[in-house]
């Protein structure tokens, strides 16, 4: 049963990514906005979530609920799907005419509201990857408007010393930061090096699919146990390779070879084609999945599928237009 449910877990992606890929720009631009707008109601009703310590809009009961967590359970998801939100709006601003003056002020404004509701999720990770996006987001704004760079510069200037002004007398982001001196003491080091046992001993074919959370259990060392059951190893890798075996490297192989194919045709750092900017969604996915589980959550997992829709049009697109130049 374990097994099946991992596998009809992932039929909702699927499904979203087929019937994405099927239809035209302006549909999938439809989608974007909804994927937009989901996640602005998230940071809403999280500003309530975090202002009550938990009290307001409590989903899950999850231990989790006194941080800002819109939609979901665990924050660290949260922090993610912010920054896959805030690369699909600058995509959906990149692909607007109609925007394209105004480009600079609103995203300087989305990376503030985005920079302040992954702050209030309190996600180490989440913070390391939006510093990412906005490195990003930033460059590309520079790059399009060259002759506003060194008003540009000067107001990234401006807006970093009145954020470290602002940090060095918050108590809320001083509390953020102290998180990072428990990350020897984080119990993910102890998941990964029983995980890296059981991947050991039931190498080459895995345990099989949805069955970690039994597995685990009985390798779990007394010491390690508490009132709290380990619900994934917080490493998509190490734990579809405990799963699946070779198979999963193979899979993950063949995933990495498709991104780089991807990266090579639409060359994102160019600039030329805007579409370019969304294979950063699979490249943050990927990097949260070393400390977290984030490809085993569905609501990521659809959000995800629906950027990859989107990077396929693109490039089919792009080859059928130098085929035609050929």
């Amino acid at each position: 049963m374990a097994t099946l449910a991992a596998w009809l877990s992932l039929v909702p992606a699927f499904a979203l990514f087929l019937a994405s890929i099927t239809l035209g720009d302006r549909e999938r631009r439809y989608l974007g906005v909804i994927v937009v707008s989901v996640a602005l109601l998230a940071i809403v009703i999280g500003v309530f979530q975090f202002g009550s310590r938990g009290a307001l809009f409590n989903f899950y009961d999850s231990s989790h609920r006194q941080y800002l967590l819109g939609f979901f359970a665990n924050r660290n998801h949260q922090a993610l799907f912010l920054c896959m939100s805030a690369i699909w709006f600058s995509y959906l601003l990149e692909t607007d005419r109609r925007l394209a003056s105004r480009a600079p002020l609103i995203v300087t404004l989305l990376l503030i509201l985005v920079g302040g509701a992954i702050l209030a999720t309190f996600s180490r990770t989440g913070v390391a990857l939006f510093m990412v996006v906005t490195a990003v987001l930033v460059y590309r704004i520079l790059a399009r408007q060259r002759k506003r760079k060194v008003l540009g510069l000067g107001l990234l200037v401006g807006a970093t010393l009145i954020a470290l002004t602002f940090m060095s007398s918050n108590n809320i982001v001083a509390n953020f930061f102290e998180r990072y001196d428990t990350v020897e003491t984080d119990a993910r080091w102890n998941f990964w090096v029983v995980s890296w046992q059981i991947i050991k001993d039931n190498f080459p074919i895995g345990s099989g699919l949805g069955t970690f959370v039994p597995i685990y259990a009985a390798y779990e060392p007394l010491v390690f146990v508490d009132p709290r059951y380990v619900n994934h190893v917080h490493n998509d890798y190490l734990e579809l390779l405990l799963e699946a075996g070779v198979a999963a490297g193979v899979l993950l192989l063949f995933a990495l070879v498709l991104f780089v194919l991807a990266v090579s045709r639409l060359r994102p750092w160019s600039g030329e084609r805007p579409a370019g900017l969304l294979l950063l969604v699979p490249l943050l996915v990927a990097t949260h999945s070393i400390v977290d589980y984030p490809m085993r959550t569905v609501a990521i997992f659809c959000v995800l599928a629906l950027v990859l829709a989107e990077v396929m049009a693109h490039w089919c697109t792009v080859k059928d237009t130098q085929s035609g130049l050929g």
